[in-house]
């Protein structure tokens, strides 16, 4: 994300200071979210969709276009049960942002959701990702997705490096160091199945080595 948000400053041709004042920000707040040392909130998000008219769905995965469709076109119509003129323009991008918003909100609920539905399994007392005496309980991690939380937990877990599980699993090391960054953007079915194979056979090994 962190080059998408160069981009579109890039693109508006703005200096950080510039780009932070509408935000309502320190412009040092940008500079360290364009060297990625920090990742916008979901505020912050929503107010440079609205302030400059950004496509916050290329924002989070970089697909589709930068801007939304321009607003200021002469699209005015008139109603044909009340007779009041209204922009038809207007009405589209409204659509289009509250689209944004919501997957946007979708992304953070389901990583939300595979947090309370692993808790729930083991009470309501207990942490989602720790049992029995706080051990991290890797088989229910690995029954959900393997999101870039998940991925985290079981790599800090093993004590990995984003490069063994690159060389072990054949998955491209920038799609495991974007997973983990972002929190929210999940590597591909193909991709998880292979770290899921190769967590699984950690996990087994280790077990395998507390019963001797």
């Amino acid at each position: 994300m962190k080059e998408r948000m160069r981009n579109i400053r890039e693109v508006l041709g703005l200096t950080q200071k510039e780009f932070a004042a509408r935000l309502e920000i320190p412009y040092t707040t940008i500079s360290k979210y364009e060297h990625g040392n920090i990742k916008p909130s979901s505020d912050i998000l929503s107010k440079i969709g609205r302030s400059y008219n950004v496509n916050l769905h290329w924002l989070l995965t970089g697909e589709g276009e930068m801007l939304l469709q321009d607003t200021n076109r002469d699209t005015v119509q008139t109603c044909s049960h009340c007779g009041q003129p209204y922009n038809l323009n207007m009405i589209v991008t409204a659509q289009e942002r509250l689209v944004d918003t919501l997957k946007l909100q979708n992304q953070f609920l389901q990583q939300q959701l595979q947090e309370a539905q692993v808790k729930a399994e083991f009470g309501e007392e207990e942490s989602p990702a720790f049992v029995d005496n706080g051990e991290m309980n890797i088989s229910s991690l690995l029954k959900g997705p393997m999101t870039g939380a998940t991925l985290k937990k079981v790599r800090d877990h093993y004590r990995l490096t984003n490069r063994e599980i690159a060389k072990q699993t054949g998955v491209p090391m920038d799609v495991i160091k974007h997973s983990i960054a972002t929190g929210m953007k999940n590597p591909s079915e193909a991709d998880q199945e292979q770290l899921r194979q190769y967590f699984n056979a950690l996990e087994s090994k280790q077990m395998s080595m507390a019963e001797e």
